[in-house]
Protein backbone atom coordinates (compact mmCIF):
# COMPACT_ATOMS: atom_id res chain seq x y z
CA UNK A 1 0.00 0.00 0.00
CA UNK A 2 1.94 2.63 -1.51
CA UNK A 3 0.00 5.97 -0.21
CA UNK A 4 -2.84 7.96 -0.93
CA UNK A 5 -4.99 8.75 -3.74
CA UNK A 6 -4.46 11.69 -5.95
CA UNK A 7 -5.60 14.96 -5.61
CA UNK A 8 -9.05 15.94 -7.39
CA UNK A 9 -6.92 18.27 -9.38
CA UNK A 10 -5.15 14.83 -10.69
CA UNK A 11 -8.59 13.26 -11.76
CA UNK A 12 -9.54 16.86 -13.40
CA UNK A 13 -6.17 16.63 -15.29
CA UNK A 14 -6.78 13.49 -16.74
CA UNK A 15 -10.84 13.91 -17.79
CA UNK A 16 -9.34 17.63 -19.65
CA UNK A 17 -6.05 15.70 -21.49
CA UNK A 18 -9.12 12.64 -22.37
CA UNK A 19 -11.60 14.77 -23.67
CA UNK A 20 -8.94 16.46 -26.17
CA UNK A 21 -8.69 12.99 -27.46
CA UNK A 22 -11.82 11.74 -27.57
CA UNK A 23 -13.77 14.44 -28.83
CA UNK A 24 -17.59 14.47 -29.07
CA UNK A 25 -20.72 11.72 -28.72
CA UNK A 26 -20.34 9.26 -31.43
CA UNK A 27 -22.82 10.53 -33.93
CA UNK A 28 -24.29 7.66 -36.33
CA UNK A 29 -21.85 8.28 -39.27
CA UNK A 30 -18.98 8.46 -36.89
CA UNK A 31 -16.16 6.18 -36.51
CA UNK A 32 -15.87 3.98 -33.55
CA UNK A 33 -13.16 5.26 -31.24
CA UNK A 34 -10.17 3.47 -31.08
CA UNK A 35 -7.73 2.53 -28.19
CA UNK A 36 -4.33 4.32 -28.32
CA UNK A 37 -1.19 3.63 -26.25
CA UNK A 38 -1.14 7.15 -24.57
CA UNK A 39 -4.52 7.38 -21.62
CA UNK A 40 -3.09 5.73 -18.26
CA UNK A 41 -6.66 6.69 -16.22
CA UNK A 42 -6.22 6.58 -12.13
CA UNK A 43 -7.62 3.08 -11.37
CA UNK A 44 -10.31 4.95 -9.22
CA UNK A 45 -11.47 7.28 -11.61
CA UNK A 46 -11.47 4.81 -14.14
CA UNK A 47 -13.94 2.40 -11.87
CA UNK A 48 -16.15 5.63 -11.15
CA UNK A 49 -16.58 6.37 -14.56
CA UNK A 50 -17.64 3.15 -15.51
CA UNK A 51 -19.89 2.10 -13.19
CA UNK A 52 -21.64 5.72 -13.81
CA UNK A 53 -21.43 4.83 -17.77
CA UNK A 54 -23.09 1.22 -17.10
CA UNK A 55 -26.05 2.53 -14.29
CA UNK A 56 -26.98 5.42 -17.12
CA UNK A 57 -26.37 2.96 -20.12
CA UNK A 58 -28.74 0.25 -18.39
CA UNK A 59 -31.40 2.62 -17.27
CA UNK A 60 -32.03 3.51 -20.93
CA UNK A 61 -34.01 2.42 -23.56
CA UNK A 62 -32.15 -0.71 -25.37
CA UNK A 63 -34.64 -1.42 -27.49
CA UNK A 64 -33.77 1.26 -30.24
CA UNK A 65 -31.02 -0.85 -30.90
CA UNK A 66 -32.99 -4.29 -31.64
CA UNK A 67 -32.80 -5.88 -34.68
CA UNK A 68 -35.67 -7.09 -36.11
CA UNK A 69 -36.30 -10.76 -35.21
CA UNK A 70 -36.01 -13.23 -38.25
CA UNK A 71 -38.56 -15.87 -37.88
CA UNK A 72 -36.17 -18.70 -37.18
CA UNK A 73 -37.78 -20.05 -34.72
CA UNK A 74 -35.81 -18.43 -31.96
CA UNK A 75 -38.77 -17.25 -29.47
CA UNK A 76 -38.16 -14.79 -26.39
CA UNK A 77 -35.23 -13.99 -28.18
CA UNK A 78 -33.78 -9.89 -29.22
CA UNK A 79 -30.90 -9.58 -31.11
CA UNK A 80 -29.04 -5.69 -30.41
CA UNK A 81 -26.62 -4.82 -32.84
CA UNK A 82 -23.29 -3.90 -31.54
CA UNK A 83 -21.95 -1.21 -33.20
CA UNK A 84 -25.16 0.98 -32.41
CA UNK A 85 -25.30 0.11 -29.29
CA UNK A 86 -21.28 0.71 -29.02
CA UNK A 87 -22.49 4.74 -30.12
CA UNK A 88 -24.60 4.91 -27.27
CA UNK A 89 -21.77 3.81 -24.65
CA UNK A 90 -19.23 5.82 -25.87
CA UNK A 91 -21.73 8.94 -26.31
CA UNK A 92 -22.60 8.36 -22.73
CA UNK A 93 -19.24 8.19 -21.14
CA UNK A 94 -18.54 11.36 -23.50
CA UNK A 95 -21.55 12.85 -21.73
CA UNK A 96 -19.97 11.98 -17.81
CA UNK A 97 -16.51 13.19 -18.62
CA UNK A 98 -17.69 16.51 -19.54
CA UNK A 99 -19.95 16.78 -16.56
CA UNK A 100 -17.51 15.59 -14.17
CA UNK A 101 -14.47 17.41 -15.40
CA UNK A 102 -16.86 20.92 -14.46
CA UNK A 103 -18.10 19.39 -11.35
CA UNK A 104 -16.45 16.57 -9.91
CA UNK A 105 -19.06 14.52 -7.99
CA UNK A 106 -16.71 11.55 -6.47
CA UNK A 107 -18.38 11.19 -2.91
CA UNK A 108 -15.88 8.89 -1.46
CA UNK A 109 -12.65 7.64 -1.82
CA UNK A 110 -10.35 4.56 -1.00
CA UNK A 111 -7.50 5.45 1.95
CA UNK A 112 -4.74 3.59 0.34
CA UNK A 113 -3.71 2.16 -3.50
CA UNK A 114 -1.93 -0.71 -4.72
CA UNK A 115 1.08 0.75 -6.67
CA UNK A 116 1.50 -2.16 -9.31
CA UNK A 117 3.93 -2.62 -12.03
CA UNK A 118 2.83 -4.43 -15.12
CA UNK A 119 4.48 -5.89 -18.33
CA UNK A 120 3.46 -8.62 -20.78
CA UNK A 121 4.85 -9.73 -24.46
CA UNK A 122 4.27 -11.87 -26.90
CA UNK A 123 7.88 -13.07 -26.74
CA UNK A 124 8.84 -15.52 -29.82
CA UNK A 125 5.32 -16.56 -29.88
CA UNK A 126 3.09 -16.30 -33.22
CA UNK A 127 0.41 -15.47 -30.95
CA UNK A 128 -0.33 -14.07 -27.73
CA UNK A 129 -2.91 -15.98 -25.58
CA UNK A 130 -2.49 -14.21 -21.96
CA UNK A 131 -4.21 -12.04 -20.03
CA UNK A 132 -4.30 -9.90 -16.86
CA UNK A 133 -6.85 -8.07 -14.72
CA UNK A 134 -5.75 -5.57 -12.02
CA UNK A 135 -8.64 -3.74 -9.56
CA UNK A 136 -7.28 -1.58 -7.21
CA UNK A 137 -10.77 -0.29 -6.14
CA UNK A 138 -12.89 -3.24 -6.28
CA UNK A 139 -15.08 -1.49 -3.80
CA UNK A 140 -16.33 1.48 -6.48
CA UNK A 141 -16.47 -0.59 -9.33
CA UNK A 142 -19.16 -3.12 -7.83
CA UNK A 143 -20.50 -0.41 -5.58
CA UNK A 144 -20.01 -2.37 -2.46
CA UNK A 145 -20.26 -0.24 0.48
CA UNK A 146 -19.63 -0.96 4.52
CA UNK A 147 -16.80 -3.21 3.12
CA UNK A 148 -12.70 -3.16 3.79
CA UNK A 149 -10.89 -2.03 0.94
CA UNK A 150 -10.70 -5.06 -1.52
CA UNK A 151 -8.19 -5.45 -4.01
CA UNK A 152 -8.27 -8.11 -7.11
CA UNK A 153 -5.26 -9.08 -9.50
CA UNK A 154 -4.91 -12.11 -11.48
CA UNK A 155 -3.33 -13.51 -14.48
CA UNK A 156 -4.48 -15.86 -16.87
CA UNK A 157 -2.31 -17.73 -19.57
CA UNK A 158 -4.25 -19.24 -22.30
CA UNK A 159 -3.06 -22.28 -24.45
CA UNK A 160 -4.90 -23.45 -27.82
CA UNK A 161 -6.44 -20.10 -28.78
CA UNK A 162 -6.92 -16.73 -26.58
CA UNK A 163 -10.89 -17.04 -26.57
CA UNK A 164 -10.44 -19.27 -22.56
CA UNK A 165 -8.18 -16.66 -21.23
CA UNK A 166 -10.61 -13.89 -22.38
CA UNK A 167 -13.05 -15.57 -20.95
CA UNK A 168 -11.82 -15.97 -18.04
CA UNK A 169 -10.36 -12.11 -17.74
CA UNK A 170 -14.12 -11.04 -18.15
CA UNK A 171 -15.63 -13.20 -15.68
CA UNK A 172 -14.19 -14.60 -13.10
CA UNK A 173 -14.01 -11.75 -10.43
CA UNK A 174 -17.56 -10.96 -11.05
CA UNK A 175 -18.63 -14.62 -10.16
CA UNK A 176 -16.39 -14.50 -7.03
CA UNK A 177 -18.78 -11.05 -6.43
CA UNK A 178 -21.91 -13.41 -7.22
CA UNK A 179 -21.13 -16.04 -5.05
CA UNK A 180 -23.09 -16.13 -1.55
CA UNK A 181 -20.09 -16.68 0.64
CA UNK A 182 -18.11 -13.93 -0.94
CA UNK A 183 -19.23 -11.54 2.24
CA UNK A 184 -17.38 -14.42 4.56
CA UNK A 185 -15.44 -16.53 3.47
CA UNK A 186 -13.40 -15.21 0.10
CA UNK A 187 -11.17 -18.51 -0.61
CA UNK A 188 -13.90 -20.44 -0.79
CA UNK A 189 -15.82 -17.85 -2.90
CA UNK A 190 -12.78 -18.02 -5.31
CA UNK A 191 -13.21 -21.75 -5.74
CA UNK A 192 -16.86 -21.47 -6.52
CA UNK A 193 -15.86 -18.86 -8.99
CA UNK A 194 -13.24 -20.66 -10.84
CA UNK A 195 -15.43 -23.96 -11.17
CA UNK A 196 -18.26 -21.66 -12.11
CA UNK A 197 -16.13 -20.23 -14.93
CA UNK A 198 -15.01 -23.40 -15.59
CA UNK A 199 -18.10 -24.83 -16.23
CA UNK A 200 -19.51 -22.50 -18.15
CA UNK A 201 -16.63 -21.72 -20.66
CA UNK A 202 -17.22 -25.35 -21.63
CA UNK A 203 -20.57 -24.80 -22.42
CA UNK A 204 -19.54 -22.39 -24.33
CA UNK A 205 -16.64 -24.50 -25.74
CA UNK A 206 -18.84 -27.09 -26.90
CA UNK A 207 -21.37 -24.80 -28.69
CA UNK A 208 -18.66 -22.90 -30.85
CA UNK A 209 -16.06 -25.84 -31.61
CA UNK A 210 -13.47 -24.06 -29.66
CA UNK A 211 -10.17 -26.23 -27.79
CA UNK A 212 -8.66 -23.86 -25.85
CA UNK A 213 -8.30 -23.76 -21.97
CA UNK A 214 -6.01 -21.24 -19.76
CA UNK A 215 -4.40 -21.27 -16.34
CA UNK A 216 -4.91 -19.10 -13.76
CA UNK A 217 -3.99 -17.36 -10.46
CA UNK A 218 -5.66 -14.61 -8.30
CA UNK A 219 -4.54 -12.63 -5.35
CA UNK A 220 -7.58 -11.28 -3.62
CA UNK A 221 -7.06 -8.80 -1.04
CA UNK A 222 -9.45 -7.78 1.68
CA UNK A 223 -7.87 -5.54 4.73
CA UNK A 224 -5.25 -7.12 5.76
CA UNK A 225 -6.49 -10.47 4.60
CA UNK A 226 -4.12 -12.06 1.71
CA UNK A 227 -6.18 -15.01 -0.16
CA UNK A 228 -4.66 -16.53 -3.35
CA UNK A 229 -6.45 -19.29 -5.95
CA UNK A 230 -5.11 -20.68 -8.40
CA UNK A 231 -5.49 -23.72 -11.56
CA UNK A 232 -2.60 -24.81 -13.53
CA UNK A 233 1.29 -23.52 -13.67
CA UNK A 234 0.69 -19.53 -13.14
CA UNK A 235 1.80 -18.47 -9.62
CA UNK A 236 2.04 -15.97 -7.24
CA UNK A 237 4.95 -14.97 -4.55
CA UNK A 238 5.35 -13.16 -1.54
CA UNK A 239 8.24 -11.34 -0.44
CA UNK A 240 8.68 -10.20 2.64
CA UNK A 241 11.97 -8.25 4.46
CA UNK A 242 13.33 -8.97 1.44
CA UNK A 243 12.31 -12.94 1.07
CA UNK A 244 10.73 -15.02 -1.19
CA UNK A 245 8.03 -16.97 1.02
CA UNK A 246 6.46 -20.02 -1.70
CA UNK A 247 2.28 -19.35 -1.47
CA UNK A 248 1.37 -22.49 -3.36
CA UNK A 249 1.91 -25.31 -5.65
CA UNK A 250 1.42 -25.08 -9.05
CA UNK A 251 -0.83 -27.61 -10.80
CA UNK A 252 1.55 -29.90 -12.95
CA UNK A 253 1.41 -33.61 -14.15
CA UNK A 254 4.64 -34.35 -12.30
CA UNK A 255 3.19 -33.87 -8.84
CA UNK A 256 2.75 -37.27 -7.33
CA UNK A 257 -0.67 -36.35 -6.14
CA UNK A 258 -1.84 -34.75 -9.32
CA UNK A 259 -0.50 -37.87 -11.61
CA UNK A 260 -2.48 -40.19 -8.95
CA UNK A 261 -5.39 -37.77 -9.88
CA UNK A 262 -5.56 -38.41 -13.35
CA UNK A 263 -4.24 -42.29 -13.49
CA UNK A 264 -7.39 -43.19 -11.18
CA UNK A 265 -9.88 -41.34 -13.61
CA UNK A 266 -8.42 -43.44 -16.65
CA UNK A 267 -5.74 -40.91 -17.92
CA UNK A 268 -2.37 -41.21 -17.68
CA UNK A 269 0.70 -39.01 -17.43
CA UNK A 270 3.56 -39.23 -20.10
CA UNK A 271 7.21 -37.51 -20.95
CA UNK A 272 6.74 -35.69 -24.17
CA UNK A 273 9.38 -32.96 -23.87
CA UNK A 274 7.95 -32.77 -20.31
CA UNK A 275 5.32 -34.17 -18.44
CA UNK A 276 1.95 -34.18 -20.55
CA UNK A 277 -1.60 -35.17 -19.43
CA UNK A 278 -2.50 -37.47 -21.81
CA UNK A 279 1.10 -36.92 -23.71
CA UNK A 280 -0.89 -33.46 -24.81
CA UNK A 281 -0.99 -30.84 -22.10
CA UNK A 282 1.91 -30.07 -19.51
CA UNK A 283 -0.80 -28.66 -16.70
CA UNK A 284 -3.40 -30.69 -14.97
CA UNK A 285 -5.58 -28.12 -13.74
CA UNK A 286 -7.56 -25.39 -16.39
CA UNK A 287 -10.32 -23.47 -17.07
CA UNK A 288 -11.79 -25.45 -20.22
CA UNK A 289 -10.05 -27.62 -22.79
CA UNK A 290 -13.34 -29.54 -22.64
CA UNK A 291 -11.64 -32.44 -24.74
CA UNK A 292 -9.27 -32.90 -22.28
CA UNK A 293 -12.29 -33.36 -19.11
CA UNK A 294 -12.36 -34.85 -16.25
CA UNK A 295 -8.28 -35.24 -16.63
CA UNK A 296 -7.96 -31.90 -16.76
CA UNK A 297 -10.16 -30.24 -14.28
CA UNK A 298 -10.59 -26.85 -13.10
CA UNK A 299 -11.21 -27.25 -9.56
CA UNK A 300 -8.89 -24.79 -7.88
CA UNK A 301 -6.81 -24.83 -5.18
CA UNK A 302 -6.63 -21.80 -2.68
CA UNK A 303 -5.04 -20.40 0.38
CA UNK A 304 -5.03 -17.35 2.72
CA UNK A 305 -2.76 -15.29 5.50
CA UNK A 306 -2.43 -12.20 7.49
CA UNK A 307 -0.91 -9.21 6.09
CA UNK A 308 1.38 -8.09 9.35
CA UNK A 309 2.90 -4.60 7.21
CA UNK A 310 6.24 -6.51 7.04
CA UNK A 311 4.99 -7.52 3.56
CA UNK A 312 6.94 -5.87 0.61
CA UNK A 313 5.57 -7.09 -2.92
CA UNK A 314 3.65 -9.87 -4.74
CA UNK A 315 4.97 -11.18 -8.34
CA UNK A 316 2.13 -12.75 -10.35
CA UNK A 317 2.94 -14.34 -13.78
CA UNK A 318 2.73 -17.02 -15.78
CA UNK A 319 4.80 -20.07 -16.84
CA UNK A 320 6.69 -18.08 -19.39
CA UNK A 321 8.29 -15.94 -16.45
CA UNK A 322 8.27 -18.17 -13.09
CA UNK A 323 9.97 -21.57 -15.88
CA UNK A 324 12.93 -19.51 -16.52
CA UNK A 325 13.17 -17.11 -13.38
CA UNK A 326 13.50 -18.57 -9.46
CA UNK A 327 12.03 -16.71 -6.30
CA UNK A 328 15.14 -15.61 -4.95
CA UNK A 329 16.80 -14.58 -8.68
CA UNK A 330 13.18 -12.03 -8.86
CA UNK A 331 13.64 -11.02 -5.51
CA UNK A 332 17.31 -9.69 -6.53
CA UNK A 333 16.11 -8.53 -9.83
CA UNK A 334 13.36 -6.11 -8.21
CA UNK A 335 15.89 -4.95 -5.22
CA UNK A 336 18.48 -4.00 -7.80
CA UNK A 337 16.20 -2.60 -10.19
CA UNK A 338 14.58 -0.24 -7.21
CA UNK A 339 18.18 0.48 -5.86
CA UNK A 340 19.67 1.64 -9.49
CA UNK A 341 16.05 3.82 -9.99
CA UNK A 342 16.35 5.66 -6.44
CA UNK A 343 13.07 3.83 -5.62
CA UNK A 344 11.29 4.02 -8.75
CA UNK A 345 9.53 1.00 -9.22
CA UNK A 346 7.20 1.86 -12.69
CA UNK A 347 9.12 -0.20 -14.73
CA UNK A 348 10.17 -3.02 -12.24
CA UNK A 349 8.13 -5.65 -14.28
CA UNK A 350 9.79 -4.73 -17.57
CA UNK A 351 12.80 -5.87 -15.74
CA UNK A 352 11.30 -8.72 -14.64
CA UNK A 353 10.23 -9.27 -18.31
CA UNK A 354 13.43 -8.85 -19.62
CA UNK A 355 15.39 -11.04 -17.14
CA UNK A 356 13.23 -14.00 -18.43
CA UNK A 357 13.55 -13.79 -22.13
CA UNK A 358 17.52 -13.08 -21.27
CA UNK A 359 17.12 -16.68 -19.59
CA UNK A 360 15.88 -18.36 -22.19
CA UNK A 361 11.99 -18.08 -22.30
CA UNK A 362 10.24 -18.28 -25.44
CA UNK A 363 6.77 -17.86 -24.04
CA UNK A 364 4.22 -15.21 -23.91
CA UNK A 365 5.49 -13.54 -20.69
CA UNK A 366 3.09 -11.50 -18.34
CA UNK A 367 3.97 -10.07 -15.02
CA UNK A 368 2.04 -7.94 -12.54
CA UNK A 369 3.67 -6.55 -8.99
CA UNK A 370 1.83 -5.47 -6.45
CA UNK A 371 3.29 -3.24 -3.97
CA UNK A 372 1.82 -3.99 -0.36
CA UNK A 373 3.96 -0.89 1.18
CA UNK A 374 6.08 2.21 -0.01
CA UNK A 375 10.01 0.59 -1.01
CA UNK A 376 11.04 3.61 0.00
CA UNK A 377 10.12 3.63 3.81
CA UNK A 378 11.97 1.11 6.62
CA UNK A 379 9.25 -1.07 7.68
CA UNK A 380 7.25 -0.04 10.82
CA UNK A 381 6.20 -2.85 12.73
CA UNK A 382 3.84 -2.37 15.67
CA UNK A 383 5.31 -5.43 17.36
CA UNK A 384 7.50 -8.45 16.08
CA UNK A 385 5.48 -10.83 13.96
CA UNK A 386 5.70 -14.82 14.78
CA UNK A 387 4.56 -14.90 10.95
CA UNK A 388 6.26 -18.48 9.36
CA UNK A 389 5.60 -20.12 6.02
CA UNK A 390 3.11 -22.22 7.81
CA UNK A 391 1.39 -19.76 8.74
CA UNK A 392 -0.13 -19.58 5.63
CA UNK A 393 -3.05 -21.71 4.96
CA UNK A 394 -4.39 -22.97 2.09
CA UNK A 395 -5.49 -26.17 -0.24
CA UNK A 396 -2.17 -27.32 -1.53
CA UNK A 397 -0.72 -30.43 -1.35
CA UNK A 398 2.69 -30.98 -1.38
CA UNK A 399 4.02 -33.12 -4.26
CA UNK A 400 6.37 -33.49 -6.59
CA UNK A 401 11.88 -11.74 -31.20
CA UNK A 402 10.06 -9.15 -29.76
CA UNK A 403 12.73 -6.39 -28.39
CA UNK A 404 12.08 -4.98 -24.63
CA UNK A 405 12.62 -1.55 -26.20
CA UNK A 406 11.08 0.23 -29.41
CA UNK A 407 10.67 3.68 -27.63
CA UNK A 408 10.85 6.00 -24.83
CA UNK A 409 8.90 5.09 -21.56
CA UNK A 410 6.16 7.30 -21.09
CA UNK A 411 5.97 7.94 -17.26
CA UNK A 412 2.07 6.78 -16.29
CA UNK A 413 -0.02 8.47 -13.58
CA UNK A 414 1.42 9.22 -10.35
CA UNK A 415 0.35 5.97 -8.93
CA UNK A 416 1.69 4.07 -11.43
CA UNK A 417 -1.38 1.87 -12.18
CA UNK A 418 -3.45 0.63 -15.05
CA UNK A 419 -7.03 -0.54 -14.62
CA UNK A 420 -8.05 -3.76 -16.12
CA UNK A 421 -7.12 -5.90 -18.00
CA UNK A 422 -3.81 -3.77 -17.14
CA UNK A 423 -1.20 -3.50 -20.13
CA UNK A 424 0.92 -0.54 -19.26
CA UNK A 425 0.56 1.62 -22.50
CA UNK A 426 3.93 3.32 -23.74
CA UNK A 427 4.27 5.48 -26.50
CA UNK A 428 6.17 3.72 -29.47
CA UNK A 429 5.79 0.27 -27.53
CA UNK A 430 4.64 -2.55 -29.58
CA UNK A 431 5.89 -5.47 -27.03
CA UNK A 432 3.11 -4.57 -24.49
CA UNK A 433 0.25 -7.09 -25.50
CA UNK A 434 -2.04 -3.49 -26.95
CA UNK A 435 -3.04 -5.16 -30.02
CA UNK A 436 -6.45 -3.67 -31.88
CA UNK A 437 -9.10 -5.23 -33.47
CA UNK A 438 -12.20 -4.02 -35.77
CA UNK A 439 -15.81 -4.38 -35.57
CA UNK A 440 -17.14 -5.06 -38.77
CA UNK A 441 -20.52 -2.44 -39.12
CA UNK A 442 -23.06 -5.08 -39.49
CA UNK A 443 -21.73 -7.14 -36.43
CA UNK A 444 -24.24 -7.74 -34.19
CA UNK A 445 -23.63 -9.61 -30.33
CA UNK A 446 -24.99 -13.39 -29.15
CA UNK A 447 -25.63 -13.50 -25.60
CA UNK A 448 -26.23 -17.34 -25.03
CA UNK A 449 -26.63 -19.06 -21.55
CA UNK A 450 -24.21 -17.74 -19.61
CA UNK A 451 -24.81 -16.22 -16.38
CA UNK A 452 -21.74 -14.63 -16.07
CA UNK A 453 -23.22 -11.47 -16.95
CA UNK A 454 -22.16 -8.10 -15.12
CA UNK A 455 -24.71 -5.76 -13.74
CA UNK A 456 -23.02 -3.12 -11.89
CA UNK A 457 -25.88 -1.93 -10.28
CA UNK A 458 -26.05 -4.91 -7.82
CA UNK A 459 -24.30 -7.69 -6.65
CA UNK A 460 -27.33 -9.77 -4.92
CA UNK A 461 -27.37 -13.31 -6.22
CA UNK A 462 -29.44 -14.05 -7.56
CA UNK A 463 -30.10 -11.25 -9.49
CA UNK A 464 -31.80 -11.04 -13.25
CA UNK A 465 -31.04 -7.52 -14.36
CA UNK A 466 -33.71 -5.93 -16.51
CA UNK A 467 -31.25 -5.67 -19.41
CA UNK A 468 -28.38 -6.53 -20.72
CA UNK A 469 -25.08 -4.83 -18.98
CA UNK A 470 -23.06 -3.12 -21.76
CA UNK A 471 -20.22 -4.97 -20.40
CA UNK A 472 -21.15 -7.82 -22.35
CA UNK A 473 -21.81 -6.05 -25.53
CA UNK A 474 -18.34 -4.88 -25.78
CA UNK A 475 -15.91 -7.89 -24.58
CA UNK A 476 -13.54 -8.72 -28.05
CA UNK A 477 -14.65 -11.98 -28.59
CA UNK A 478 -18.08 -11.76 -28.86
CA UNK A 479 -20.18 -13.74 -31.46
CA UNK A 480 -22.01 -11.71 -34.22
CA UNK A 481 -25.42 -12.14 -32.82
CA UNK A 482 -26.63 -11.22 -29.77
CA UNK A 483 -29.75 -13.26 -27.80
CA UNK A 484 -31.29 -11.30 -24.72
CA UNK A 485 -33.08 -14.95 -23.05
CA UNK A 486 -34.93 -14.61 -19.66
CA UNK A 487 -31.49 -14.41 -17.92
CA UNK A 488 -30.10 -12.16 -20.13
CA UNK A 489 -26.71 -13.52 -20.36
CA UNK A 490 -23.76 -13.34 -22.04
CA UNK A 491 -21.87 -15.58 -24.09
CA UNK A 492 -18.88 -13.91 -26.72
CA UNK A 493 -16.90 -15.47 -29.84
CA UNK A 494 -13.95 -14.07 -31.64
CA UNK A 495 -15.14 -11.39 -33.45
CA UNK A 496 -12.90 -8.78 -34.36
CA UNK A 497 -13.47 -5.57 -32.64
CA UNK A 498 -12.29 -1.68 -32.23
CA UNK A 499 -13.56 -1.96 -29.11
CA UNK A 500 -11.27 -2.25 -26.63
CA UNK A 501 -11.83 -4.80 -24.06
CA UNK A 502 -13.85 -3.90 -21.24
CA UNK A 503 -13.95 -6.52 -18.22
CA UNK A 504 -15.57 -4.45 -15.75
CA UNK A 505 -12.63 -4.02 -14.20
CA UNK A 506 -12.03 -0.50 -13.30
CA UNK A 507 -11.08 0.73 -17.21
CA UNK A 508 -13.81 2.08 -19.43
CA UNK A 509 -13.30 1.60 -23.17
CA UNK A 510 -11.26 3.98 -24.53
CA UNK A 511 -9.74 5.86 -21.72
CA UNK A 512 -7.44 3.28 -20.68
CA UNK A 513 -4.21 2.50 -23.59
CA UNK A 514 -3.84 -0.31 -21.51
CA UNK A 515 -6.76 -2.19 -22.97
CA UNK A 516 -6.25 -4.95 -25.12
CA UNK A 517 -8.28 -6.11 -28.13
CA UNK A 518 -8.68 -9.33 -28.83
CA UNK A 519 -8.40 -11.93 -31.51
CA UNK A 520 -9.18 -15.58 -31.71
CA UNK A 521 -6.26 -17.04 -32.61
CA UNK A 522 -5.20 -20.42 -32.72
CA UNK A 523 -1.26 -21.50 -32.54
CA UNK A 524 0.46 -24.86 -32.98
CA UNK A 525 0.34 -27.04 -29.98
CA UNK A 526 -0.31 -26.41 -26.35
CA UNK A 527 1.07 -25.37 -23.27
Amino acid sequence: MAGCIPEEKTYRRFLELFLGEFRGPCGGGAPEPETEPQANCPSFLAAALARATSDEVLQSDLSTHYIPKETDGTEGTVEIETVKLARSVFSKLHEICCSWVKDFPLRRRPQLYYETSIHAIKNMRRKMEDKHVCIPDFNMLFNLEDQEEQAYFAVFDGHGGVDAAIYASVHLHVNLVRQEMFPHDPAEALCRAFRVTDERFVQKAARESLRCGTTGVVTFIRGNMLHVAWVGDSQVMLVRKGQAVELMKPHKPDREDEKQRIEALGGCVVWFGAWRVNGSLSVSRAIGDAEHKPYICGDADSASTVLDGTEDYLILACDGFYDTVNPDEAVKVVSDHLKENNGDSSMVAHKLVASARDAGSSDNITVIVVFLRDMNKAVNVREESDWTENSFQGGQEDGGDDKENHGECKRPWPQHQCSAPADLGYDGRVDSFTDRTSLSPGSQINVLEDPGYLDLTRIEAPYSPPFLPPVEMFCPGAPKKANLISELIMEKKSVQSSLPEWSGAGEFPAFNSGSTGQQTNQVEGKE
